[in-house]
């Protein structure tokens, strides 16, 4: 319960932080940018309510495609990853900066290494919280047959 607070606050503080920091830089289209920051904390929001239920969905789809090895997950979380990276960090140079995004090359070999990076620990992660999952399901008797 308290944890659920204090992401809360946390990201309420966060979201304070992000609105103004137009106020202390010049920022080169705003309106795209609390746009963005505002549904961007609106998901956040829906995440922090829902997590116990994500949990679970999480739990039986990990269940679902841990058998498909470390290959299967490595590709797809770094092409997330890289997408990710690669879109955030054109956007950011064309709504803060006001650059044109293909002066800002650099930003593809950034998004490669993150998403090789992403791609080997979102699969460890995502292991630890199967197991971790799965641990708490056990302890609260979610497998006994008795059900």
């Amino acid at each position: 319960m308290w944890r659920k607070w204090f992401e809360f606050i946390f990201t309420l503080g966060l979201l304070v932080l992000l609105l103004t920091i137009p106020d202390r830089n010049e920022v080169a289209y705003p309106v795209i940018y609390y746009v963005t920051v505002i549904v961007l904390y609106g998901i956040v929001l829906v995440q922090i309510v829902r997590s116990r239920n994500s949990d679970l969905k999480f739990f039986y789809k990990w269940k679902r495609t841990r058998d498909y090895r470390f290959w299967y997950h490595f590709i797809r979380e770094f092409s997330k990853a890289f997408l990710g990276v690669l879109i955030f960090g054109v956007f950011h140079a064309w709504v803060l900066h006001g650059r044109n995004p293909f002066e800002v090359i650099f930003i593809f070999y950034v998004a490669l290494i993150m998403g090789v990076l992403a791609g080997t620990f979102s699969w460890q992660l995502n292991e630890s919280k199967y197991i971790k999952i799965y641990e708490s399901l056990k302890k609260e008797g979610y497998f006994d047959q008795s059900r």
